[in-house]
């Protein structure tokens, strides 16, 4: 038996085989399940995705948009080549656009636009949709425009800096690389800074150093002024100028500045729509979430100036939303249903129309820039996009007078068009569009004597304002907490914009909302509510209320949460009133106002208002660390308000640390103290953060100097100029300023050394 069994014994050559043939299946078995999950994977992250009409429109970068009409996207390396654009399409003038909210592309368009309907072949395109250093091969009969917004300090917009990297190696070579470029040079900033068209002035330099020949004069327009005469005044000049050096090879017309360069089509009510966020998935490289409110008070005594402490929570986010003590955050806000209200009743829609679907396309156009948005409604359009509460412009202005349904609202128009301050007195009394659509009516006579039929504008307009009026933008708040005392949460301080309203019809509010500051205060409201009928929502650590009492009431807003069924205006939906109703869409953006990476360097920290928001999240990280048992350096705060009763932000969070902890120091500066009652009171001298600076200039010196602090300033312009002016006066007119410390060439402070002054 065991002579049989031994012949069925494999023995060591056997078993090697076996061995061998088991890994082999073994192998093959495993290369058959792998493969197909290697090639889902691939498929997955590689190959293009198809999704419902509309949705690449949530994922658009603002510099990618005009108005609400997308760009081409980037394709290949001869398309890229401007010279060749230039050529292949016959055009004979290109106006670049560089922007970061809209406004100069939209600035751009029109100049294209109005060039074309006089004959010349122009088209207005994206810097970042062309390689430019094919810019020395452009031909002299040729000229290119560069319609340009300044960001951050002096910086390009985001769509423009490969036009700048590319100018600056021009300059390298220390040649004319382009003494055959023709250009202009128009620049749109905010004169309360002090970069004011910074990178216009940057690249206007740029392009004469390499030998170009600027055209006309360079064209500068003040935002912060709210109408456009600086960009009418200087586009009818470089107009007339571009037109003396090109030939008009193009049939002359005027009703192409009126026609639309889109069409807007009714679809059947079962067709899908776009969801009404457009501002749902990515700003640039920056991804935008959808965040709840966690926490939310009210900062501010009841009667006086609104501040709000908003909170959201960030814990689902993960990695995507990692921030730092310093960071800012954008809010996306909305119009109001009121606003939207009002808008659609001057163009007769119903709500049965506003929520309707419509597909929006490009007609065929010179304009190759635009292309179709796709499903939405008008409703999605008024209220997540389009800007209608926003400053209004002598281009709108010249839309609505073109499409004036009575002679009375004709007249009125045209009136304001005949003086160049008008259309910016009727910005600054904060009149919105659908205000001054209706105050052009409330002269007009009824054109059906014994009815009671609306005079209506047509829907002619819609498409034009479609393209003209800037989209709605994000609002970016300084970030009033600390990752290492919340890092699921990040919380912002908001001061409640309010302006009463004189030039207005019956229609119109009398109090104006700031669009951002209105929806963050209704969302306040709404958590409020909330918080009443279900008993939650607790303070988070380092803020106080004054009282749970609302400030007046804000505007409704129709809260509806991203990629969901637009709601019927004013309708009931569980997003207005039930727990989705109280979220935000948010990202975060970098940066570089943090305080110093050592905690033990001393800081002096300078606010007004609501700019001491960051401050609170520079003080409680250095608390939490002293409470670990860390070391941390001085924190000497300048804090300007009103009055101690009410709107000193945090005065209860600032005595806990200070009763808890020795490093922090607050230096209050009242502006209206006697507004807080009593004789005494009264008596007592209205003290600004630049006055308490001043009478501690000595010690604040030898903190920066001898010690190695920082100072840092947030707040308004004003505050932060002023403060300044201050410090660099006391340096050059040889008083002692901050112990004669240094002045460098952008304005900040060079203390031994060390750039020991930042402002936010």
């Amino acid at each position: 038996m065991s002579a049989l069994l031994s012949d069925f014994t494999p023995d060591s050559h056997d078993r090697d085989l076996l061995l061998t043939a088991t890994r082999y299946w073994d192998d093959v078995l495993a290369l058959a399940v792998l493969t197909p999950v290697f090639w889902s994977l691939c498929s997955y992250f590689l190959l293009p995705k198809k999704h419902e009409p509309g949705y690449d429109l949530l994922f658009a970068s603002p510099q990618r948009q005009d108005g609400l009409l997308s760009e081409k996207e980037k394709t290949s390396e001869d398309a890229r080549d401007i010279n060749r654009k230039l050529n292949d399409a016959a055009t004979d003038v290109v106006v670049f656009w560089g922007s970061q909210s809209g406004r100069a592309a939209q600035f751009a368009r029109q100049l294209a636009r109005e060039l074309h309907s006089n004959g010349i072949a122009a088209t207005a395109e994206d810097l970042d949709l062309y390689d430019h250093e094919h810019l020395a091969q452009v031909s002299r009969d040729k000229v290119l425009g560069f319609v340009v917004s300044t960001f951050g300090e002096g910086d390009p917009p985001d769509n423009a800096a490969g036009l700048w990297d590319a100018l600056r190696e021009f300059n390298k070579s220390k040649t004319d690389a382009l003494s055959g470029l023709r250009y202009f040079v128009f620049g749109l900033g905010d004169s309360k800074y002090e970069q004011y068209n910074q990178f216009a002035l940057n690249i206007d330099q740029q392009l004469q150093e390499a030998g170009a020949q600027r055209v006309g004069d360079l064209g500068k327009c003040d935002v912060s002024k709210a109408a456009d005469d600086g960009w009418m005044d200087w586009k009818e000049t470089i107009m007339q100028q571009v037109s003396d050096l090109v030939p008009a090879r193009l049939p002359k017309t005027v009703a192409s500045l009126y026609e639309a360069d889109i069409d807007i089509t009714d679809l059947p009510q079962d067709d899908p729509a776009l969801p009404p966020a457009l501002l749902a998935a990515e700003l640039g490289r920056t991804k935008v979430h959808t965040a709840p409110v966690s926490s939310s008070r009210l900062l501010s005594a009841p009667g006086s100036r609104a501040y709000i402490h908003l909170e959201f929570d960030i814990s689902a986010f993960g990695p995507d939303f990692t921030y730092s003590t310093g960071d800012h955050l954008a809010v996306w806000p909305m119009n109001s249903d009121q606003e939207i209200s009002r808008l659609a009743a001057l163009f007769g829609w119903s709500p049965t129309v506003l929520a309707a679907p419509i597909n929006i396309t490009a007609r065929s156009s010179t304009d190759t820039t635009t292309l179709a948005l796709g499903q939405t409604t008008r409703l999605s359009l008024l209220r997540h996009h389009l800007d209608i509460a926003g400053p209004l412009t002598v281009q709108t202005v010249r839309l609505l007078a073109h499409f004036a349904p009575t002679p009375e609202s004709k007249t009125y128009l045209n009136t304001l068009l005949a003086s160049s301050t008008q259309v910016a007195d009727l910005t600054s009394s904060h009149t919105t569009l659908a205000g001054v659509m209706a105050l052009s009516l409330s002269s007009s006579s009824d054109p059906t004597p014994g009815t009671s039929t609306p005079i209506t504008w047509s829907n002619a307009l819609f498409p034009l304002l479609l393209q003209t009026l800037q989209r709605i933008q994000p609002r970016y708040f300084s970030i009033s907490s600390s990752p290492l005392c919340s890092p699921d949460k990040v919380s912002i301080t908001v001061g409640v914009l309010t302006v009463p309203v004189s030039n207005t019809d019956s229609t119109q509010p009398t109090t104006f909302f700031g669009l951002a500051s209105g929806y963050l205060l209704s969302l306040h409201q709404t958590f409020q509510t909330q918080v009443q009928g279900h008993g939650h929502g607790h303070p988070s650590p380092g803020t106080t209320s004054r009282s749970p009492v609302s400030p007046p009431t804000a505007p409704t807003y129709t809260l509806s949460p991203p990629r969901t069924p637009t709601p019927t205006l004013g309708s009931p939906n569980a997003a207005s009133h039930g727990e989705g109703s109280c979220t935000a869409q948010i990202s975060l953006r970098p940066s570089s106002f943090r305080p110093p990476t050592d905690p033990t360097v001393p800081v002096v920290l300078v606010a007004a208002g609501s700019g001491v928001a960051p401050f609170l999240g520079f003080i409680t990280e250095r608390a939490e660390l002293r409470r670990r048992g860390g070391k941390v350096g001085r924190c000497l705060l300048f804090f300007g308000c009103r009055n101690p009763t009410e709107d000193f932000l945090y005065g209860e969070t600032w005595e806990q640390i200070r009763s808890e902890h020795d490093f922090l120091e607050v230096e209050t500066a009242f502006s209206r103290p006697g507004e807080q009652g009593g004789e005494e009171e009264g008596k007592k001298e209205k003290m600004y953060v630049q006055d308490k600076l001043e009478e501690r200039k000595g010690e604040v010196a030898r903190l920066v100097k001898e010690e190695g602090g920082r100072v840092y300033i947030c707040g308004g312009v004003a505050m932060a100029r002023a403060v300044k002016e201050g410090v660099v006066g006391g340096v050059e007119g040889g008083g002692e300023g901050f112990g004669g410390c240094l002045v460098n060439g952008d304005g900040g402070l060079v203390l031994g050394g060390f750039d020991g002054f930042d402002d936010d």
